[in-house]
């Protein structure tokens, strides 16, 4: 469904905005991970936290391996040390191992994080 409109959207986030793409993301400068969270909003955590289940859900039933590391960096996305290593371990394989599977899908850690 195309937005009619965008300049609500674009005064919100103060920046270009792309809609109807391929995938729904939100870039920001890494310094935004040190800002302070200076008020939150109960209800709206738990439809997040509800939306996060679902997709979680959703991953579980696919089988290829990106999928799986999608669920490995959500589980572990505030460890300071997620690295390649670390996901072939939880998935139990080599890291070398889960490079090639991942290369062979067309992606890479860095691709999917």
């Amino acid at each position: 469904m195309a937005i009619a409109d965008v300049s609500e959207y674009q005064r919100i986030f103060e920046t270009s905005l792309w809609f109807e793409q391929d995938e729904d993301t939100l870039d920001y400068d890494d310094s935004a991970c040190g800002l302070p969270v200076t008020f939150s909003n109960p209800t709206l955590h738990a439809l997040f936290e509800k939306h996060a289940q679902t997709m979680l859900g959703m991953l579980k039933k696919q089988a290829d391996i990106s999928s799986k590391v999608k669920i490995v960096i959500m589980n572990h996305v505030r460890d300071e040390h997620l690295s390649l290593q670390m996901a072939a371990d939880v998935l139990y394989m080599s890291a070398r191992t889960l490079q090639r599977k991942l290369e062979r899908e067309g992606t890479s850690l860095s691709g999917i994080a």
